[in-house]
């Protein structure tokens, strides 16, 4: 297939128009419509430490820990319930998430268009606007809603400057504001340090003298290092250990313990001890950090084949299944419309054959069998027999599943699949070494809709173009 942009379609910015209008519409209704519910643990968590932060000037929660959770996020919140009343300080905070999440789905749109073309900006920035697992975080006091807007921006900013800027100093300066906004990731999760890795791998690749490149590896990596080395300093000082958070050796024992074959999700998962080896057996947090990282890798020597190969692919299988319910088939019945619409005039004329004509039928005969399909989960969902908040109108089931080979047979305008690859991997194995949190993995589900959006745009240049043109 060809992938070279298409200029009609990359000049023409109706798409980015329709795009921010309707993704405004989606977030703001996911605010205004989206029912309460109760907090999780973690939320909880995170709520408290913003008050205490703004009332005592301290990151620290009821029981004393000083580090379980990374700074950035309570740190904002409190910015909020400094400057708000206290009955709406949690609302405005969602309202703040909303456009959080409103920016992201933009900036993963143009990641799309930067890429390929409109159409894939188009696609992109449509299935972003009604992915249930972003509306679910949008209005969540979580993290990820923040880690996804600062992946989207530096996405973004590298593949807008970073790449090919005609200027060397404007390139790393790129690469410099890349970096902040990747530090500033690794504050909010510690996981996101990992990040780094693929962009500088990335980074080097360009080519140039050893000079260029060294300078910009450097861009991108020490600005990123310089935060997490204020924060880690932090740490020293408050526990006596140059670390970034002191919840690594629970993920570490709930990822390699005696119960996790039988237990491979999270739904079983010991999550409480930590807390009672601290109330029974009075260890700090650091003593309880490290104690259960000394319980992960006994479990390890004592059972390396069970926890280094067949719990590594219990693992990847949890990572990669659906955690939401497979409701409201919107991604693929988008692709089949616009695929339907592109190959419209060709189909008319006679003018497809072959595999186009075969790939056209599937994509016509798709639509109606989709809105069926949807139609019966509507009715459903409308009679009560399926539990489901907040509306998923497309799934992490149809993401995974086209997204995955999407990125594998990634192709757009520069050489940028491996980075797009090497994020995946870097989270895939954060959750191999530790434990598959499906959070972890909707951070970089963006990723794998941008590359469906490529694929699509792809796919509908190749029904448009002449066969005697592919021939030769």
């Amino acid at each position: 297939m060809n992938s070279a942009p298409d200029n009609s379609l990359s000049s023409n910015r109706h798409w980015l128009i329709f795009t921010v209008l309707f993704a405004a519409f989606t977030h703001s209704g996911y605010f205004l419509l989206l029912p309460h519910r109760s907090l999780s643990p973690d939320e909880l968590e995170y709520q408290h430490l913003s008050v205490s932060v703004a009332e005592n000037n301290r990151l620290s929660l009821m029981t004393g820990e000083v580090a379980k959770r990374m700074p950035l996020y309570p740190f904002l919140m409190s910015f909020v319930y400094r400057t708000q009343p206290a009955d709406v300080w949690g609302n405005a905070v969602l309202v703040i998430q909303s456009f959080s999440a409103w920016c992201s789905t933009i900036m993963i749109a143009l990641v799309a268009h930067r890429l390929a073309d409109g159409r894939a900006g188009l696609i992109a920035g449509l299935i972003v606007a009604l992915y249930a697992p972003f509306s679910y975080l949008q209005m969540s006091f979580l993290t990820e809603n923040l880690l996804i807007f600062l992946l989207s921006g530096a996405l973004l900013l590298y593949v807008t400057f970073g790449l090919d800027s005609d200027s060397i100093g404007k390139r790393l300066l790129a690469l410099f504001g890349v970096s902040l906004l990747l530090g500033f990731a690794v504050l909010t999760r510690a996981n996101a340090l990992l990040m780094l890795l693929p962009f500088g791998i990335d980074t080097v690749f360009r080519g140039g003298t050893i000079v260029q490149r060294s300078s910009r590896v450097a861009a991108i990596i020490i600005p990123a290092l310089v935060c997490v080395s204020i924060w880690a300093s932090r740490n020293h000082r408050e526990l006596g250990v140059f670390t970034l958070s002191s919840v690594g050796g629970l993920n570490f024992y709930l990822g390699h313990n005696p119960d996790y074959a039988d237990h491979p999700g999270l739904d079983r998962a010991d999550y409480d001890i930590a807390n009672r080896l601290r109330a029974e057996r009075h260890f700090t947090e650091l003593q309880a950090d490290r104690h259960l990282y000394s319980l992960g890798f006994d479990f390890i020597r004592n059972h390396p084949a069970e926890a280094i190969l067949y719990n590594s692919f219990r693992k990847i299988r949890v990572w990669f299944s659906p955690s939401v319910p497979a409701y409201g088939p919107a991604a693929p019945l988008l692709i089949c419309f616009v695929v339907s619409v592109a190959g419209w005039a060709k189909w008319r004329s006679g003018a497809l054959t072959d595999r186009r004509l075969a790939l056209y039928r599937i994509a016509l005969f798709g639509i109606p069998l989709l809105v069926c399909l949807w139609l019966l989960q509507m009715s459903s969902f409308l009679r009560g027999r399926l539990e489901i908040a907040p509306l998923p109108f497309t799934t992490p089931l149809y993401i995974l599943s086209i997204g995955v080979p999407a990125l594998l047979f990634f192709r757009c305008r520069f050489r940028i699949a491996g980075l797009f690859v090497g994020l995946v991997v870097s989270q895939l194995a954060v959750a191999v070494t530790f434990i598959p949190l499906s959070r972890l993995r909707w951070t970089i589900d963006g990723l794998l809709i941008v590359a469906i959006a490529i694929g699509i745009s792809n796919l509908c240049r190749w029904l448009q173009a002449l066969p005697s043109l592919q021939k030769r």
